[in-house]
């Protein structure tokens, strides 16, 4: 297609995926902290390529960050009593997850792993519990996209996803 194709001598690269700083600046979660805190946050953010398969949080695992998904698409799973795991929740570039262990200090609630190669940034209690001691209003957001997650997770998914619809076999 036109204006797709890169320029005679050039190879295609794929789009950089989005840095730190503007991944804050995006989400929702993130707006009501100033410039300056999404600034000096992006600074403290480790990014993580995954490859499809690779676990990034285990369920009942202890855990000190939450992460931002830059590119790629997540699955999340939480154990069944049977031993098995039941599918949740499906993210994909922008959401945020891991915020329940960050606040609570209690272990992972659930299993998240990419579907697909993707990179994702890894925020870190140390560089958050400042800015939210000194402006508590901060955890709010996070604390209402805490339980939001956690009624989806006991909801479970609103639809199947292809690997786990019935199939004509």
């Amino acid at each position: 297609r036109p204006g797709r194709e890169p320029p005679p001598g050039r190879p295609w690269l794929p789009p950089d995926p989005p840095l730190p700083e503007s991944l804050l600046d995006a989400i929702d979660l993130f707006r009501p902290f100033t410039g300056g805190e999404r600034a000096a946050l992006a600074e403290t953010m480790a990014e993580r390529s995954l490859p499809a398969g690779a676990t990034v949080v285990r369920q009942g695992e202890e855990g000190s960050s939450l992460y931002l998904l830059a590119e790629g698409v997540l699955d999340v799973r939480i154990a069944r009593p049977d031993g098995g795991e039941r599918q949740v929740d499906r993210l994909f570039p922008g959401a945020v997850f891991g915020e329940m262990s960050l606040l609570t200090g209690q272990p992972r609630s659930a299993t998240v792993r990419a579907e697909t190669a993707a990179i994702v940034f890894e925020l870190g209690r140390d560089a958050l519990d400042p800015l939210l001691r000194a402006r508590p209003e901060l955890g709010e957001g996070l604390t209402a996209s805490m339980a939001a997650r956690q009624a989806r997770n006991a909801a479970g998914p609103a639809q199947p996803s292809i690997a786990n619809a019935p199939s004509r076999e």
